[in-house]
């Protein structure tokens, strides 16, 4: 066969599976590809995978053509059984291998596709996460107020909200270094943590501050939440200001926060008070 006579017989090839590249499923697109194999009369094909020696062990009376995938984590074989007894033609085997180059860029795709997931998923993961506590970072915390607040307004729950600043974090910095801080931070990530419910909300907001979200929590309970927080944190020897706020059905969750946060600089400064005092 000529050279211009083999690029018709690629072109042809190409042609015929054209309709099967813009399937969303590829499983579906490599399905036609082999379904037009068996149209032309050039056998039943299947793929599989595994190594050669696997598939000639276990189909001792198929042609078992390897798939190379570059990059690929799979070994990948195309089988043909139902094969005319005769020598194929060069056409025929042409026309399978066409099939085969196929069949491999669209794994190929699928392999790519799979890392660009794998790897916008870790991204989108690791926007949502402070680095130091491995706590829902700031960013996350505003989508979870969002979350709580729509499911609040839907089943006419209540839910808390409170701000938790430390107290001792710019000593522990100036006085005994940054990492004694950082261990500080981790150390009450876990403590917060360790003292709310699986379904509530720990997050870090930025430096020394803290948000904590009770979902459906009772209003008469919040008193009883910022007695618990207070435990904790002093069980690991720190201190925090923590402000809390009620957030309604039918509210708006930023005024919750805000009304927190205000209520946290307020039992700030009555600290500060009482200190000053003694």
């Amino acid at each position: 066969m000529t050279a211009s006579s083999w690029v018709g017989e690629e072109r042809r090839a190409r042609l015929r599976v054209a309709p099967a590249l813009p399937y969303v499923r590829r499983a579906d697109a490599i399905a036609a590809i082999l379904d037009d194999l068996e149209g032309q009369g050039l056998g039943h094909w299947t793929l599989a995978e595994g190594s050669m020696d696997d598939q000639i062990e276990a189909n001792a009376n198929v042609m078992a053509l390897p798939i190379l995938v570059p990059d690929g984590p799979l070994h990948f074989m195309l089988l043909g059984d139902r094969l005319a007894e005769s020598a194929p033609s060069n056409a025929n085997l042409r026309a399978v291998l066409s099939a085969r180059r196929l069949i491999a860029t669209l794994l190929s795709a699928d392999v790519q596709a799979d890392r660009l997931l794998h790897r916008a998923v870790r991204a989108e993961r690791e926007s949502m996460t402070d680095s130091l506590t491995a706590l829902p970072n700031g960013r996350s915390w505003w989508r979870s107020l969002a979350r709580e607040a729509s499911r609040c307004d839907r089943h006419q729950l209540t839910a808390v909200v409170a701000v938790v600043d430390l107290d001792d974090l710019k000593r522990v910095n100036d006085n005994e270094g940054h990492l004694a801080g950082d261990l500080l931070l981790r150390t009450v990530a876990g403590a917060l943590t360790d003292s709310m419910r699986g379904d509530d909300v720990v997050a870090r907001l930025g430096g020394d501050e803290f948000g904590v979200l009770g979902v459906d929590y009772q209003p008469h309970l919040q008193a009883r939440l910022v007695n618990r927080l207070h435990e904790s944190l002093a069980i690991v020897g720190a201190r925090a200001s923590i402000g809390v706020a009620l957030y309604e059905p039918g509210g708006f969750i930023d005024e919750t926060f805000d009304q927190a946060d205000r209520n946290m600089y307020e039992a700030k400064r009555a600290a500060r008070a009482v200190r000053t005092r003694r």
